[in-house]
């Protein structure tokens, strides 16, 4: 069978492995596989047979020392299965904000991408801001992962200041075959996927810090952070308040900096007070409105013919009061009004041409934005 015809799928599971598994044979094959070098290839190929089938005969013959591969062939496999233990997906973005400006001032804020076990690493992400101008459009975390500084200059408005980053990193999936009987199994990467974090922050001269980060996995609770420094002369208890009710306390030393964090649901306003003492607490002017609904679900499936394939793309009832819509191939192909329920969308993809259908679905935020879902994607072959 000519492996240029040969059928593909998008898989984030693998009979027989666990999500951690194919999370590393993707970063290898992705990191790795794309060589013409003979050598290189073998270390691909024992790389991935240590992850997936360890106790093989495949894997067996290939270490022995005297009949198997040379010893060059088998550090190189053993450094690449070391990396993708600790540089592997899933990915996580953040972005904290160290410098939080007043209107019209400058802020910074540090960006980091993590692996599945919170290692830093390397990688070039692309800015965008909401009330705030950016110093740069792009910026890059260094080789061995550590944090990029973002340079902000906020707007006169007292408006609340967004930072979004996002990155092109490797899936936690791999393109695997289906092949007949007799026929040899393929993996090769799937591709890229962009992972997205952001923070969200609001300061009031005076006031203390409240931020929150809405990211792609947000369920519309996200966390509420509250940080406050005093410069008064004896300690004083601050209150974090969500719609009005106490949600947290904290006491902070003269002359010292505290933070609280605390779960806030999408919709709801949170507000801070100071107190002394006994005395009844006072409220700050200060509030931030917490903006982070969740991205409603895509229901998805494909039906292959000999020409072609229809990839069927619907969005659920909308029950929000959010504007949702539905984007393929990073096109809008639809957008589903607040209590509106569409018809799916249907894509014909020509078979032959191993075509890569991208889908997101995003829910419309109340300054205007939009927070995205996750990329799915599906493979006509």
């Amino acid at each position: 069978m000519n492996v240029a015809s040969m059928p593909w799928w998008t898989s984030p599971a693998v009979a027989g492995l666990t999500s951690a598994q194919v999370a590393r044979l993707s970063y290898i094959v992705t990191t790795y596989g794309n060589t013409k070098d003979n050598a290189r290839a073998a270390s691909v190929r024992l790389a991935a047979l240590l992850i997936v089938a360890p106790n093989s005969t495949a894997v067996k013959r290939g270490l022995d020392a005297k009949s198997g591969l040379p010893a060059a062939v088998v550090a190189s496999a053993r450094a690449m299965v070391a990396a993708s233990t600790k540089l592997a997906g899933p990915y996580k973005v953040t972005v904290t904000v160290t410098k939080a400006a007043l209107p019209g001032g400058t802020g910074t804020a540090s960006v980091v991408v993590r692996s599945a076990s919170g290692t830093p690493v390397p990688a070039t992400l692309q800015l965008s801001a909401t009330n705030a101008r950016l110093a740069a459009s792009s910026v890059s975390t260094g080789a061995g992962g550590q944090a990029a500084t973002v340079t902000f200059t906020r707007s006169d408005a007292p408006a609340p200041v967004t930072l979004r980053a996002s990155a092109q990193l490797a899936a936690a999936s791999v393109l695997i075959t289906r092949p007949p009987a007799g026929f040899q199994r393929l993996v090769r990467w799937a591709p890229k996927t962009a992972v997205v974090g952001g923070a969200t922050y609001q300061q009031t001269f005076g006031a203390p810090t409240i931020t929150y980060s809405c990211v792609q996995d947000c369920t519309g609770t996200p966390p509420v952070t509250v940080r406050a420094c005093n410069a008064a002369s004896g300690p004083v208890t601050y209150v974090v308040r969500d719609n009005g009710r106490d949600a947290a306390r904290f006491t902070v030393a003269a002359g010292q900096c505290g933070t609280t964090s605390v779960a806030v649901a999408d919709g709801h306003t949170v507000t801070s007070a100071w107190q002394l003492g006994t005395n009844a607490p006072t409220a700050f002017d200060g509030r931030l409105l917490v903006d982070c609904p969740p991205a409603p679900l895509i229901r998805a499936n494909v039906a292959f013919s000999c020409t072609a394939g229809n990839v069927r793309l619907s969005l659920p009832t909308n029950t929000t009061e959010r504007v949702q819509r539905l984007t393929v191939d990073g096109q809008v192909r639809q957008t589903v009004q607040p209590g509106q329920e569409l018809p799916p969308y249907v894509l014909s993809v020509p078979c032959g041409r191993n075509t890569t259908v991208a889908f997101q679905s995003s829910i419309q935020r109340a300054n205007g934005t939009w927070n995205a879902g996750l990329v799915g994607k599906i493979v006509v072959p």
